[in-house]
Protein backbone atom coordinates (compact mmCIF):
# COMPACT_ATOMS: atom_id res chain seq x y z
CA UNK A 1 0.00 0.00 0.00
CA UNK A 2 1.08 3.03 -1.22
CA UNK A 3 0.07 6.69 0.38
CA UNK A 4 1.11 9.99 -1.42
CA UNK A 5 0.20 12.71 0.88
CA UNK A 6 1.25 15.92 -0.97
CA UNK A 7 0.84 19.48 0.67
CA UNK A 8 0.61 22.92 -0.58
CA UNK A 9 -1.05 26.29 0.60
CA UNK A 10 -4.22 23.92 0.98
CA UNK A 11 -3.04 20.56 1.99
CA UNK A 12 -4.38 18.08 -0.79
CA UNK A 13 -3.76 14.13 0.09
CA UNK A 14 -3.91 11.82 -2.75
CA UNK A 15 -4.19 8.10 -1.63
CA UNK A 16 -2.65 5.61 -4.14
CA UNK A 17 -2.57 1.66 -3.39
CA UNK A 18 0.49 0.44 -5.10
CA UNK A 19 3.72 -1.43 -3.81
CA UNK A 20 5.10 -1.42 -0.44
CA UNK A 21 5.48 1.82 1.60
CA UNK A 22 4.19 5.36 1.68
CA UNK A 23 5.76 8.85 0.90
CA UNK A 24 5.36 12.07 2.21
CA UNK A 25 5.89 14.83 0.26
CA UNK A 26 6.03 18.00 2.11
CA UNK A 27 5.77 20.26 -1.08
CA UNK A 28 9.21 21.82 -0.16
CA UNK A 29 10.66 19.12 -2.64
CA UNK A 30 11.80 17.22 0.30
CA UNK A 31 9.65 13.57 0.30
CA UNK A 32 9.78 11.52 3.49
CA UNK A 33 9.28 7.78 2.73
CA UNK A 34 8.07 5.14 4.82
CA UNK A 35 8.18 1.27 3.38
CA UNK A 36 5.58 -0.69 4.72
CA UNK A 37 5.68 -4.60 3.51
CA UNK A 38 2.37 -5.85 1.68
CA UNK A 39 2.32 -9.51 3.35
CA UNK A 40 3.35 -10.55 6.88
CA UNK A 41 5.42 -13.38 6.20
CA UNK A 42 6.62 -14.34 9.63
CA UNK A 43 6.21 -13.01 13.77
CA UNK A 44 8.99 -10.67 12.50
CA UNK A 45 7.77 -9.34 9.41
CA UNK A 46 4.21 -8.46 11.04
CA UNK A 47 5.58 -7.07 13.84
CA UNK A 48 7.07 -4.36 11.33
CA UNK A 49 3.97 -4.03 9.48
CA UNK A 50 2.49 -3.15 12.43
CA UNK A 51 4.88 -0.32 13.62
CA UNK A 52 4.92 1.60 10.06
CA UNK A 53 0.97 1.21 10.24
CA UNK A 54 1.54 2.94 13.20
CA UNK A 55 3.71 5.42 11.58
CA UNK A 56 1.51 6.06 8.99
CA UNK A 57 -1.77 6.67 11.01
CA UNK A 58 1.05 9.54 13.26
CA UNK A 59 1.40 11.01 10.06
CA UNK A 60 -2.29 10.70 8.26
CA UNK A 61 -3.69 11.89 11.53
CA UNK A 62 -1.76 14.78 11.36
CA UNK A 63 -2.50 15.41 7.74
CA UNK A 64 -6.39 15.05 8.59
CA UNK A 65 -5.94 17.89 11.19
CA UNK A 66 -4.16 19.99 9.03
CA UNK A 67 -6.86 19.17 5.71
CA UNK A 68 -9.43 20.14 8.91
CA UNK A 69 -7.99 23.85 9.45
CA UNK A 70 -7.68 24.07 5.42
CA UNK A 71 -11.41 23.21 5.19
CA UNK A 72 -12.12 25.49 7.89
CA UNK A 73 -10.10 28.24 6.32
CA UNK A 74 -11.77 27.83 3.31
CA UNK A 75 -15.27 27.87 4.26
CA UNK A 76 -14.47 31.10 5.80
CA UNK A 77 -12.91 32.19 2.52
CA UNK A 78 -16.16 31.55 0.52
CA UNK A 79 -18.42 33.32 3.12
CA UNK A 80 -16.41 35.85 3.06
CA UNK A 81 -16.48 36.03 -1.08
CA UNK A 82 -20.75 35.14 -1.20
CA UNK A 83 -20.95 37.77 1.45
CA UNK A 84 -18.98 40.71 -1.03
CA UNK A 85 -20.93 39.61 -4.12
CA UNK A 86 -24.29 40.39 -1.52
CA UNK A 87 -22.78 43.47 -0.81
CA UNK A 88 -22.61 44.76 -4.04
CA UNK A 89 -25.86 43.43 -5.43
CA UNK A 90 -27.07 45.28 -1.65
CA UNK A 91 -25.23 48.24 -3.15
CA UNK A 92 -26.18 48.73 -6.60
CA UNK A 93 -30.22 48.26 -5.86
CA UNK A 94 -29.23 50.81 -2.99
CA UNK A 95 -28.13 53.03 -5.63
CA UNK A 96 -30.65 52.22 -8.42
CA UNK A 97 -33.52 53.08 -5.27
CA UNK A 98 -31.61 56.43 -5.14
CA UNK A 99 -32.25 57.34 -8.82
CA UNK A 100 -35.85 56.01 -8.56
CA UNK A 101 -37.00 58.20 -6.27
CA UNK A 102 -35.26 61.46 -7.36
CA UNK A 103 -36.92 60.77 -10.29
CA UNK A 104 -40.17 60.33 -8.15
CA UNK A 105 -39.77 63.92 -7.11
CA UNK A 106 -39.29 65.29 -10.33
CA UNK A 107 -42.42 63.51 -11.62
CA UNK A 108 -44.59 64.33 -8.55
CA UNK A 109 -43.07 68.08 -8.73
CA UNK A 110 -42.45 68.04 -5.25
CA UNK A 111 -40.47 71.24 -4.18
CA UNK A 112 -37.42 70.69 -1.90
CA UNK A 113 -39.21 73.41 0.68
CA UNK A 114 -42.43 72.21 -0.01
CA UNK A 115 -44.81 71.07 3.21
CA UNK A 116 -45.12 67.13 1.02
CA UNK A 117 -41.45 67.18 1.44
CA UNK A 118 -40.75 68.38 4.64
CA UNK A 119 -43.90 65.59 5.87
CA UNK A 120 -41.37 62.62 3.89
CA UNK A 121 -38.04 63.76 5.81
CA UNK A 122 -41.02 63.34 9.12
CA UNK A 123 -41.59 59.83 8.12
CA UNK A 124 -37.77 59.00 7.02
CA UNK A 125 -36.83 60.21 10.35
CA UNK A 126 -39.43 58.16 12.09
CA UNK A 127 -38.42 54.76 10.32
CA UNK A 128 -34.56 55.42 11.19
CA UNK A 129 -35.13 55.91 15.02
CA UNK A 130 -36.69 51.73 14.45
CA UNK A 131 -33.19 50.73 14.19
CA UNK A 132 -31.08 53.87 15.31
CA UNK A 133 -31.79 54.66 19.22
CA UNK A 134 -29.65 57.85 18.66
CA UNK A 135 -32.40 59.09 16.38
CA UNK A 136 -35.57 60.52 17.83
CA UNK A 137 -38.26 62.86 16.95
CA UNK A 138 -38.96 66.10 18.59
CA UNK A 139 -42.43 66.52 20.17
CA UNK A 140 -43.22 68.90 17.48
CA UNK A 141 -41.94 65.65 14.82
CA UNK A 142 -43.71 63.50 16.75
CA UNK A 143 -47.13 65.37 16.73
CA UNK A 144 -46.98 65.91 13.18
CA UNK A 145 -45.81 62.60 12.23
CA UNK A 146 -49.33 61.26 13.96
CA UNK A 147 -51.44 63.87 11.63
CA UNK A 148 -49.28 62.28 8.79
CA UNK A 149 -50.25 59.09 9.61
CA UNK A 150 -54.35 59.86 10.43
CA UNK A 151 -54.46 61.47 7.36
CA UNK A 152 -52.36 59.13 5.72
CA UNK A 153 -49.02 59.48 3.67
CA UNK A 154 -49.71 60.93 -0.06
CA UNK A 155 -48.75 58.77 -3.36
CA UNK A 156 -45.64 60.28 -3.53
CA UNK A 157 -44.70 59.94 0.24
CA UNK A 158 -46.04 56.23 0.16
CA UNK A 159 -43.90 55.71 -3.06
CA UNK A 160 -40.39 57.01 -1.67
CA UNK A 161 -40.69 55.34 1.84
CA UNK A 162 -40.99 52.01 0.01
CA UNK A 163 -37.43 52.37 -1.75
CA UNK A 164 -36.32 54.43 1.54
CA UNK A 165 -37.12 51.89 4.31
CA UNK A 166 -35.85 49.13 1.74
CA UNK A 167 -32.34 51.21 1.71
CA UNK A 168 -32.74 50.86 5.35
CA UNK A 169 -33.22 47.37 5.37
CA UNK A 170 -30.40 46.78 2.46
CA UNK A 171 -27.84 49.33 4.36
CA UNK A 172 -28.51 47.64 8.00
CA UNK A 173 -27.61 43.77 6.05
CA UNK A 174 -25.17 45.37 3.71
CA UNK A 175 -23.08 46.35 7.26
CA UNK A 176 -23.85 42.77 8.91
CA UNK A 177 -22.25 41.04 5.78
CA UNK A 178 -19.41 43.50 6.40
CA UNK A 179 -19.18 42.76 9.88
CA UNK A 180 -19.30 39.02 8.96
CA UNK A 181 -16.38 39.53 6.11
CA UNK A 182 -13.98 41.63 8.49
CA UNK A 183 -14.71 39.12 11.36
CA UNK A 184 -13.74 36.06 9.03
CA UNK A 185 -10.45 37.83 7.44
CA UNK A 186 -9.18 37.92 11.48
CA UNK A 187 -10.16 34.82 11.97
CA UNK A 188 -7.94 33.64 8.65
CA UNK A 189 -5.04 35.96 9.82
CA UNK A 190 -5.31 34.49 13.48
CA UNK A 191 -5.11 30.65 12.53
CA UNK A 192 -2.62 31.05 9.75
CA UNK A 193 -0.46 33.07 12.69
CA UNK A 194 -0.88 30.72 14.86
CA UNK A 195 -0.24 27.90 11.99
CA UNK A 196 3.43 29.42 11.59
CA UNK A 197 3.84 28.88 15.07
CA UNK A 198 4.10 24.84 15.14
CA UNK A 199 4.94 22.24 12.53
CA UNK A 200 2.33 19.58 13.13
CA UNK A 201 3.23 17.66 9.74
CA UNK A 202 6.82 17.60 10.38
CA UNK A 203 6.62 16.89 14.12
CA UNK A 204 4.14 13.80 13.04
CA UNK A 205 7.13 12.74 10.76
CA UNK A 206 9.30 13.02 13.56
CA UNK A 207 6.94 11.11 15.86
CA UNK A 208 6.87 8.62 13.06
CA UNK A 209 10.26 8.18 12.62
CA UNK A 210 11.03 8.11 16.57
CA UNK A 211 8.21 5.64 17.01
CA UNK A 212 9.76 3.34 14.07
CA UNK A 213 13.38 3.80 15.36
CA UNK A 214 12.20 2.93 19.11
CA UNK A 215 10.24 -0.17 17.75
CA UNK A 216 12.98 -1.44 15.94
CA UNK A 217 15.49 -1.07 18.54
CA UNK A 218 12.73 -3.06 20.34
CA UNK A 219 12.76 -5.63 18.11
CA UNK A 220 16.34 -5.69 17.40
CA UNK A 221 16.73 -5.89 21.08
CA UNK A 222 14.35 -9.12 20.96
CA UNK A 223 15.80 -10.94 17.91
CA UNK A 224 19.12 -10.53 19.82
CA UNK A 225 17.83 -11.96 23.00
CA UNK A 226 16.12 -14.67 20.99
CA UNK A 227 19.51 -15.45 19.55
CA UNK A 228 21.18 -15.74 22.83
CA UNK A 229 18.73 -18.09 24.30
CA UNK A 230 19.87 -20.21 21.36
CA UNK A 231 23.52 -19.91 21.56
CA UNK A 232 22.68 -21.12 25.24
CA UNK A 233 20.52 -23.71 24.57
CA UNK A 234 23.00 -25.22 21.53
CA UNK A 235 25.58 -24.63 24.06
CA UNK A 236 23.60 -26.34 26.83
CA UNK A 237 23.43 -29.09 24.72
CA UNK A 238 27.28 -29.12 23.69
CA UNK A 239 27.98 -29.41 27.23
CA UNK A 240 25.31 -32.17 27.80
CA UNK A 241 26.79 -34.35 24.58
CA UNK A 242 30.70 -33.51 25.90
CA UNK A 243 29.65 -34.52 29.86
CA UNK A 244 27.88 -38.00 27.90
CA UNK A 245 31.03 -38.12 25.84
CA UNK A 246 33.08 -37.80 28.83
CA UNK A 247 31.06 -40.43 30.93
CA UNK A 248 31.43 -42.44 27.94
CA UNK A 249 35.30 -41.95 27.43
CA UNK A 250 35.73 -42.80 31.15
CA UNK A 251 33.42 -45.79 30.61
CA UNK A 252 35.67 -47.15 27.96
CA UNK A 253 38.69 -46.54 29.36
CA UNK A 254 37.93 -48.39 32.51
CA UNK A 255 36.98 -51.24 30.07
CA UNK A 256 40.38 -51.00 28.97
CA UNK A 257 42.23 -50.94 32.15
CA UNK A 258 40.06 -54.03 32.98
CA UNK A 259 41.36 -55.92 29.65
CA UNK A 260 44.56 -54.67 30.72
CA UNK A 261 44.13 -56.30 33.97
CA UNK A 262 42.88 -59.23 32.44
CA UNK A 263 45.73 -59.55 29.86
CA UNK A 264 48.43 -59.10 32.58
CA UNK A 265 46.62 -61.83 34.71
CA UNK A 266 46.45 -64.20 31.87
CA UNK A 267 49.73 -63.55 31.10
CA UNK A 268 51.24 -63.93 34.52
CA UNK A 269 48.82 -67.44 34.94
CA UNK A 270 50.44 -68.12 31.51
CA UNK A 271 54.09 -67.51 32.69
CA UNK A 272 53.29 -69.41 35.89
CA UNK A 273 51.65 -72.27 33.60
CA UNK A 274 54.66 -72.26 31.61
CA UNK A 275 57.01 -72.40 34.99
CA UNK A 276 54.93 -75.79 36.48
CA UNK A 277 55.66 -77.33 33.16
CA UNK A 278 59.48 -76.73 33.08
CA UNK A 279 59.20 -77.54 36.72
CA UNK A 280 57.39 -80.68 36.34
CA UNK A 281 59.35 -81.94 33.42
CA UNK A 282 62.51 -81.43 35.65
CA UNK A 283 61.21 -82.94 38.59
CA UNK A 284 59.23 -85.69 37.58
CA UNK A 285 58.73 -87.73 34.32
CA UNK A 286 55.09 -88.04 34.50
CA UNK A 287 54.02 -84.94 32.26
CA UNK A 288 52.65 -86.38 29.03
CA UNK A 289 52.79 -84.53 25.88
CA UNK A 290 48.87 -84.76 26.41
CA UNK A 291 49.37 -82.65 29.53
CA UNK A 292 51.64 -80.34 27.99
CA UNK A 293 49.26 -79.65 25.19
CA UNK A 294 46.11 -79.16 27.11
CA UNK A 295 47.97 -76.63 29.01
CA UNK A 296 48.60 -74.82 25.79
CA UNK A 297 45.27 -75.08 25.18
CA UNK A 298 43.89 -73.53 28.02
CA UNK A 299 46.83 -70.79 27.70
CA UNK A 300 45.50 -70.44 23.59
CA UNK A 301 42.41 -70.00 24.57
CA UNK A 302 42.47 -67.19 27.41
CA UNK A 303 44.80 -64.93 24.98
CA UNK A 304 41.53 -65.43 22.07
CA UNK A 305 38.98 -64.41 24.80
CA UNK A 306 41.36 -61.32 25.36
CA UNK A 307 41.74 -60.49 22.12
CA UNK A 308 37.85 -61.07 21.29
CA UNK A 309 37.44 -58.52 24.18
CA UNK A 310 39.99 -56.24 22.53
CA UNK A 311 38.09 -56.59 19.65
CA UNK A 312 34.64 -55.20 20.35
CA UNK A 313 36.38 -52.27 22.56
CA UNK A 314 38.02 -51.65 19.52
CA UNK A 315 34.78 -51.59 17.61
CA UNK A 316 32.89 -49.70 20.25
CA UNK A 317 35.62 -46.75 19.70
CA UNK A 318 34.97 -46.75 16.15
CA UNK A 319 31.06 -46.71 16.87
CA UNK A 320 31.60 -43.56 19.14
CA UNK A 321 33.72 -41.82 16.80
CA UNK A 322 31.45 -42.15 14.21
CA UNK A 323 28.72 -40.92 16.06
CA UNK A 324 30.69 -37.96 17.15
CA UNK A 325 31.15 -36.98 13.19
CA UNK A 326 27.14 -37.23 12.67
Amino acid sequence: MTINLNVNTNINTNVQQTGGGFNVDAGDGKTKSFSLAHKAKDPVAARKEQAFEKARKIVSDAFAGEQKIDAELQELRDLSTRLTQENKEKLDQISQNNTEMAELKKTYGVAEDSEQQKDLEILMKKNDSLYDPSVRLTEEEQKRYQEIMAQGPTEYQSRIMERYEENNRLQREAEENLMAIQANGSAIRFINGERLKTNPIGDAEKAAEKFLEAESEALRGELVGDALDHVQEELSEKVEEAEKQEEQKAEVEERIEKVQENVEEQRKQAEQVRQETRDAQSTSNTVTPEDIALVHQQIQAEIDKVLEELKLLAEDLKGNAVDKLL
